[in-house]
């Protein structure tokens, strides 16, 4: 078994994230506790990359092509939906907006690889990302800190730390690179090759996404 850490780049890191989890794990989760919301989350994700991120991109395009029922959905209730995941909070009383289309038999999204088992925001990791000090001040009450204030998700314009930002995997823009193997050793070379790489990926990503670092466990 192993522990590795991803940084995770996004609008919403933690839905980004969940559709590497290993899906076999996802099934025995949900088969342990129906009320889980480990299929609610990849279903949602899943109408997120198909739908709403369309929507949101060109609102005025895809009103033309809709009905009224679906904008009203979109506007309304998905976003909801959405913040339930993000909190893990999907129960018996809010299951009714889970009803788009297809959400009878959820279908889940095509995965590459099984990536890990379970997944915490921080974790081994935690408190890699350092914030820009105006920012820090401004969480202070807007007084000065005599100290580095270090957290493990953040925009990417309040780090001041982005450009030093270590991991042994990147998930970004929906694609996953890594390393190589979690468990094997790796020369000074080819981790400095590796964060050549990390930087090169990294650098021409919004202000406005959120920057993460996960600590995963692989099997």
């Amino acid at each position: 078994m192993a522990h590795f850490s991803v940084i995770v780049i996004g609008k919403d890191t933690e839905l980004e994230l969940i559709i590497h989890q290993d899906i076999r794990v996802i099934k025995e989760q949900h088969q342990k506790n129906p009320s889980s919301s480990y299929l609610f989350k990849l279903a949602v994700l899943n109408y997120k990359i198909k739908y709403y991120d369309e929507y949101i991109k060109s609102k005025e395009i895809f009103t033309k092509k809709s009905n009224k029922q679906q904008l009203d959905y979109l506007e309304n209730y998905f976003p909801l939906l959405l913040k339930w995941c993000k909190e893990n909070i999907v129960t018996e009383e809010n299951k009714h907006f889970f009803s788009f289309s297809g959400s009878e038999k959820i279908n889940l999204p095509k995965m590459n690889k099984h990536k890990f088992d379970w997944y915490k925001l921080g974790g081994r990791s935690k408190n890699k990302i350092i914030l820009r000090d105006i920012v820090a001040q401004e969480l202070n009450d807007g007084k000065p800190l005599n100290y580095k204030l270090r957290v493990d998700e953040a925009k990417k314009s309040d780090i001041s730390n982005y450009n030093d930002l270590k991991a042994f995997a990147l998930l970004i823009n929906g694609k996953w690179y890594e390393i190589g193997n979690a468990y094997e050793n790796y020369s000074k070379e080819d981790k400095e090759k590796w964060e050549n790489r990390l930087k090169e990926l990294m650098k021409d990503v919004p202000d406005d996404d959120y920057v993460a670092i996960y600590d995963c466990h692989f099997i």
